[in-house]
Order: C-alpha cells, then structure tokens, then sequence
C-alpha cells in the first residue's frame, strides 16, 4: 500500500506540474494576444485618422503645422562689411 501512494503523490505532483505549466502558457498566450490586437487597433486607428486629415486639409503635402519660412536680414552696412575685405 505505501507504494500505491507514493505512486499517487508522484501523479498527483505530476498534475499539478502540468497545469501550472499550462495555466502560465495560457496566460502568456493571452498577453501576447492583447499586445498584438492593440498593436493592430493603433495602426488602424492611425491610419483612419491620418485619412480624415487629408480629407479636410487643402495642403495635404504637409504633415501638420504651419510651415514658417525665415529670411536672413541683409542690411546695407553688412553689403559694405562684406565687400571691404
């Protein structure tokens, strides 16, 4: 009888080994599964709304923003400055 037991414990610790090996696949499985559907929703959410900007923008070659185009101010000392050496 105390081989049946220890037979017993040996399944019984078996069992529980595998459930523990399968309860910690299953929730690594779901965690990649969550990352991978938010990952997917992000790009599809980008991408709608990347469309619905181009729809309503006149300039649609730029990104966003205001484009701001800055001049170098030249005087006429300057001119003199650069001509004299």
């Amino acid at each position: 009888m105390a081989k049946f037991y220890k037979v017993l414990w040996y399944l019984a610790i078996l069992v529980f080994v595998i459930t523990m090996a399968a309860f910690t696949m299953g929730i690594l499985l779901m965690g990649v599964l969550l990352v991978g559907t938010i990952g997917i929703l992000r790009l599809y959410w980008k991408r709608k709304h990347y469309r619905s900007f181009n729809k309503h923008n006149n300039h649609n070659h730029f990104a966003s923003g205001e484009i701001i185009d800055i001049t170098p101010k030249s005087s006429a000392y300057n001119v003199h400055l650069k001509l004299r050496r």
